[in-house]
């Protein structure tokens, strides 16, 4: 793909993803101020499960089926990229049918699940959810391997809209039923209406339903991301069942801790994943030239898009990073008039960078074919994510969430850019800027909390976090531009000359 298509491509992508988190975050505010921290905290407890089950059929046969697409595409193999199609959808689907039966059939078992009867309410009403998200992921998947990034992106915004406009309705006073129950129902209207539309593009764009094939190449294929995500979610879903008892046990009321980990899992989390609206987009456009360059075995392109995405994303995580530790309590007081969610933010900020750099390492590594290796890096990840989680419950209440994750983050990005260099054969330059870049971070961190002390207290609380975050990325991107460090040009070149391997 030529460079300014390129960037075309990546200002479409980042432009839908940014509105489309954009609405997520305002969305959560909204969720958080009408139905507060502790209905929140039971549909974020309700929906970590059905996440959990969505992996099994929505999680690594997208991403092998976008892959394999790609890979189909550039040698003009379209029949064996519609057998692949039919392959991961009848796969995907009927997965998610049988959890489904399973539950509507055997109820009683969400009472094992759940220590609060509303969550496992608000569980069943979300299961229909699983086929339609089934069916929605895998031929999103199909238009991301094609390269149709415009369908790819605008149906996300489109389901966003879909469950803000029907969420708004539904948990209003005109229905008798709860308001969770309301957003339930919400979420899985929007998703069937976003899957009819996808199929609707599908066979508009000259898709085709066609006899499936090569299920073992598939299987081999995803089950390792499947395996990643599960463990992910399942990992995921133990916590949010689990640490709040926890928390009890450690003296808390148990209205207290499910309130404190809505908090962290439903205010915090949403707005430290805000940079991957900027290194996802980065991430779609990245596994298609990847698969691409695989096949043509353009090893220097290779390298070269790989490298700048990683200086990339280390760059964006830590202008979030800055912004959050400066900001935090600011922040969390205007969006949420919580002053402890604020709190959990400006410890929660360490993730963005390494969450971010991961992002790309993870991608990389899945799309070279080493997603084996992949799999093991999250397992030890996990283990270490579980043991500090828990094991630190005690002393750090729910911080221990938040130190879980860091931990986690920064294990598997050591794992995953070692895996890369070994299996890959990525000769990894741009570890060599990484560190400057996050000193540049730290100045500017460092700059933004000397404007909070200046000004706290002494002017509005919104005039507060805009002076700070004019401080924070004025001198970040002065800084970062001035000594050479960061190259935009380069960064989103994606390997379009085969000389182009130094990373600048």
């Amino acid at each position: 793909m030529p460079q300014k298509k390129i960037f075309k491509t990546m200002i479409w992508v980042t432009g839908f993803s940014v509105l489309t988190r954009a609405l997520a975050f305002g969305f959560r505010i909204y969720l958080s101020r009408v139905l507060g921290a502790e209905i929140l905290g039971l549909f974020q407890i309700a929906l970590s499960l059905f996440m959990l089950l969505a992996c099994f059929s929505a999680s690594g046969l997208p991403l092998t089926l976008s892959r394999k697409t790609a890979e189909n595409m550039v040698v003009g193999n379209t029949k064996r990229a519609h057998q692949i199609f039919s392959s991961t959808l009848i796969t995907s689907v009927i997965t998610a049918a049988a959890f489904a039966i399973i539950f509507y059939i055997f109820p009683g078992v969400l009472s094992v699940l759940f220590a609060d009867d509303r969550a496992g309410r608000i569980f069943l009403f979300l299961l229909p959810a699983l086929i339609t998200t089934s069916v929605y992921s895998i031929t999103r998947a199909w238009f991301w391997g094609r390269r149709d990034y415009l369908v790819f992106s605008s149906t996300e915004t489109l389901d966003e809209v879909l469950k803000i406009a029907l969420a708004a309705f539904f948990i209003s006073s005109i229905f008798a039923f709860p308001q969770e129950i309301g957003l339930a129902i919400a979420f899985v209207l929007a998703d069937l209406i976003c899957s009819i539309v996808l199929l609707v593009m599908f066979f508009k764009k000259k898709g085709k339903l066609v006899p499936p094939a090569h299920f073992p190449e598939v299987i081999k294929a995803s089950a390792p991301i499947t395996g990643t995500r599960i463990l992910s979610s399942f990992t995921t879903s133990m916590t949010a069942l689990l640490l709040p008892v926890v928390l009890v046990f450690h003296g808390m009321t148990t209205a207290g801790a499910t309130a404190a980990y809505g908090r962290a899992a439903g205010m915090v989390m949403p707005i430290i994943f805000a940079p991957n609206s900027l290194i996802g987009a980065l991430a779609i456009v990245l596994l298609p030239e990847i698969a691409a360059l695989r096949i043509k075995k353009q090893e220097d392109k290779l390298n070269s898009s790989i490298n700048n995405a990683l200086l990339a994303a280390t760059f964006i995580g830590g202008a979030f990073f800055a912004l959050y530790f400066s900001a935090g309590q600011e922040l969390g007081l205007f969006l949420f008039n919580d002053i402890f969610a604020g709190q959990y933010l400006i410890v929660a900020s360490i993730l963005t960078v390494p969450m971010s750099i991961n992002n790309i390492a993870l991608t990389s590594l899945n799309t070279l074919g080493h997603e084996d290796k992949g799999f093991y890096s999250n397992l030890i990840g996990l283990a270490i994510l579980a043991g500090v989680t828990f094991g630190l419950a005690g002393p750090l209440g729910i911080f221990a969430y938040f130190a879980g994750l860091i931990a986690y983050h920064f294990t598997t990005l050591i794992i995953n850019l070692f895996l890369l260099n070994k299996y890959a054969k990525i000769k990894l330059t741009s570890l060599t800027k990484i560190p400057a870049l996050l000193a540049v971070a730290v100045v500017a961190l460092l700059a933004g909390r000397g404007v909070y002390y200046i000004l706290d207290n002494r002017i509005s609380n919104i005039l507060t976090i805009l002076v700070i975050a004019s401080t924070v990325v004025l001198s970040y991107f002065t800084i970062a531009i001035g000594f050479g460090l960061a190259n935009f040009r380069k960064w989103f070149r994606l390997g379009k000359s085969a000389t182009a391997v130094t990373v600048d």
